[in-house]
């Protein structure tokens, strides 16, 4: 099967590898036959999966009284496809959620955010502590977005207010010129650094 079918070497070292071998070995099933190509990728699968969950249920039952973190990094596959873990960690161990690709999104901080926020729903946000992400740049402007709260301006609301802003300022002055020297000397009110209590007062 290693030759034929280009098994992995590594999976030589399966101990479920040795178990089956060994098993096969020293008992005789009369009639067995080996699951085939369709019931290996269904229902067996479904089956294995059914019981992961079952094993994994005592480890989830405990994140509501203990918290977690929830734990996320972006890495490429042997396919060069962008990839977007989300794992949990909390004090009875690590379980993998899933692996998001990312090849037909553009990865802004949007879309980081918008994974996340996913994740938290589907794990419940009574149980979520925090979050723990990379220091790459597009995953720290993610996580400035869930810094937000009811008295700050949200991160992603800055160009939104901007368009705002300069739509009210053309309702009221119709003059080119004006409107013109009103945008600049709001520039210049908003910008910047306060040197004096003068300069506070003037602004």
């Amino acid at each position: 099967m290693f030759y034929t079918d280009g098994l992995p070497f590594h999976f030589a070292r399966n101990p479920n590898y040795h178990n089956s071998y060994a098993y096969a070995a020293t008992y005789n099933i009369p009639g067995y036959v080996p699951p085939g190509y369709n019931a290996l990728r269904t229902t067996l699968l479904q089956k294995e999966r059914a019981n992961v969950e079952r094993l994994l249920k005592p480890i989830k039952d405990s994140w509501l009284a203990n918290g977690v973190s929830i734990v996320s990094d972006g890495w490429s596959d042997p396919q060069r496809r962008p990839l977007i873990n989300i794992m949990v960690a909390s004090d009875r161990g690590p379980v993998f959620i899933k692996a998001i690709d990312g090849s037909s999104e553009f990865k802004d901080k949007h879309f980081i955010a918008r994974v996340l926020k996913y994740a938290i729903k589907d794990i419940g946000h009574e149980k979520v502590d925090q979050i723990i992400i990379d220091n790459a740049i597009v995953m720290k402007a993610a996580g400035a977005l869930f810094e937000e709260n009811s008295k700050r301006v949200p991160p992603h609301q800055d160009h939104e207010i901007s368009i705002e802003r300069s739509k009210s300022l053309e309702r009221f002055f119709e003059d080119e010129n004006g409107l013109r020297v009103v945008k600049v000397e709001f520039v210049t009110f908003s910008g910047g650094r306060f040197p004096s209590l003068d300069a506070l007062t003037d602004r």
